[in-house]
């Protein structure tokens, strides 16, 4: 029996074939991991970012009750709050402010 001639050539080549199929695969493993996870890791960020956005409006509204409210120019589409006793204010110059208190600026 003659013994099988090994030629580098396809040697080679086989090489190449089954080093290219496993890291389709291993690409494939992780292009599957990262579809199942990301949707996962995005609504987690988007919780993040309300909780975030919501104390952000908790402090804000903190500090406008501190100072009893804010004034703030009175232009067209700015109405006064008719449950206040004295909503507007008026600057020497004739400007008109009106007084927005934590609740109304929060819904603002």
């Amino acid at each position: 029996m003659k013994a099988m001639e090994l030629d580098p050539r396809s040697l080679w080549k086989s090489f190449v074939r089954r080093v290219g199929a496993v890291l389709a695969v291993a690409g494939i493993i992780v292009f599957a991991y990262n579809l199942l996870t990301d949707q996962d890791q995005i609504q987690e960020l988007a919780l993040k970012r309300a909780r975030a956005h919501f104390r952000d409006i908790l402090l804000t509204w903190h500090w406008n009750s501190e100072y009893g409210g804010v004034y703030v120019e009175k232009k067209p589409g700015v109405e006064a709050n008719d449950f206040l006793e004295f909503p507007d204010i008026h600057s020497r110059d004739g400007q008109v402010y009106t007084l927005r208190d934590p609740d109304t600026m929060s819904r603002e």
